[in-house]
């Protein structure tokens, strides 16, 4: 409890005997001269009580407190006045400038009970500030906690809609890749059977050689769906994240030196995470061959690892794989993980983002995607180190 009262008054007799009154009822005492010496001391130490004499030279009591109630508007404040001066010491009552006034000299006892009264009145503002500045931030942590829970329910109904489809798309592929593969098997038989008489000539072997490519294309796409709607069960395995990366690069060697892309390596941890090492490989190509496909020749691709540490004291291991691209759209953004959703036309199946969310919820993770139009992509994958 702050028990410091600040006495002004230009009269050193009387501080002195108001020392000596009071020394019994404060944990400390202050004394001024002026008032000018008085709000010196207030900035400094913040007295809970207040004692003036109304008539000094300069600043008056009355405007001393008048001050006093502008810059610390809590502190008790009491004046001392002769009975010539109460005209203007109720006046300063009137105004709520003082919250006693008492004539001089002084009555011990009245003067005993305005200071008690003043520092319970101090204690009972300093616990209601206080209560006050703890319920703001009580409020202010529930308006937070209110923000994470409404993301969170987006997140999870989003999650909850995408594993539906995935549902829906799973149970139609089913069906679907059953009865599309067989014809195209057969088809592939009797291309390469007509394919090699002797009596075709080279526009048609070229309109056959057309005719193959374009079926295994479309059971190439089969088998995607087919991968798309099947889960898949998970070998997982303590792995080295940046070792994966360099696999991965390794694959795609060829279409890296075909349009010249540059790449950049910047790995901060070695820590191992249990992951399935084959389907995670499988998430680094399509995104890595995605950023291949977005660049011009020249461009640049930079991979990278580090550790975070959630809230939770959960440790994850973040993949970054960023391009200096034209970047993506915000409306296509929105869509991009969404099945059979392609920015590449009849060349892709739609299906690759997908296939990565899919695996990344599998193991626990995340993947994130930020993007701005003119400065390029960056794909975040977020695998938990204990899985």
């Amino acid at each position: 409890m702050n028990r410091i009262i600040l006495c002004v008054d230009d009269e050193r007799e009387i501080l002195s005997a108001l020392r000596r009154f009071l020394r019994q009822k404060a944990g400390r005492i202050l004394t001024a001269n002026s008032g000018e010496e008085g709000l010196e001391l207030l900035e400094a130490h913040s007295p809970g009580v207040i004692v003036s004499d109304l008539r000094m030279p300069g600043m008056n009591g009355a405007e001393f407190l008048n001050h006093v109630l502008k810059f610390a508007p809590h502190t008790f404040r009491i004046l001392l006045s002769g009975h010539a001066d109460m005209e203007a010491a109720i006046s300063a009552f009137n105004k709520g400038e003082i919250h006693r006034y008492l004539l001089k000299p002084w009555d011990p006892a009245k003067l005993g009970h305005a200071i008690e009264q003043g520092f319970e009145h101090h204690q009972l503002i300093q616990a209601n500030l206080a209560l006050t500045d703890s319920l703001s931030e009580k409020n202010q942590e529930l308006e937070d906690l209110n923000a994470k829970l409404k993301q969170k329910t987006i997140n999870l109904t989003e999650q909850l809609l995408h594993s539906e489809r995935l549902s829906v798309l799973g149970r139609l592929a089913a069906g679907i890749i059953h009865e599309v593969m067989t014809p195209l098997t057969i088809s592939v038989g009797w291309v390469e059977t007509v394919s090699k008489s002797p009596n075709i000539t080279e526009d048609q072997k070229g309109s056959l050689s057309i005719a193959t490519e374009q079926i295994f294309r479309a059971a190439s796409l089969m088998e995607s769906i087919r991968d798309f709607s099947r889960k898949k069960h998970l070998i997982k395995t303590p792995t080295d994240a940046n070792k994966l990366i360099d696999h991965a690069l390794n694959l795609l060697i060829h279409p890296l030196k075909k349009k010249n892309i540059s790449i950049s390596r910047s790995f901060e941890t070695n820590e191992s995470i249990n992951v399935d090492g084959e389907q995670i490989t499988q998430v680094l190509l399509n995104i890595i061959n995605n950023a291949i496909d977005a660049l011009d020749p020249g461009g640049r691709i930079t991979l990278s690892t580090s550790v975070a540490e959630s809230e939770k004291g959960i440790r994850s291991v973040h993949i970054t794989i960023k391009d200096n691209g034209l970047g993506i759209a915000p409306d296509i953004i929105r869509q991009i993980f969404e099945p059979y959703f392609s920015t590449k036309g009849s060349k892709g199946t739609g299906l690759g983002l997908s296939i990565c969310k899919g695996i990344m919820d599998n193991h626990g993770g995340e993947i994130n995607l930020e993007s701005q139009l003119g400065q390029g992509t960056t794909f975040t994958l977020s695998l938990p180190v204990e899985a």
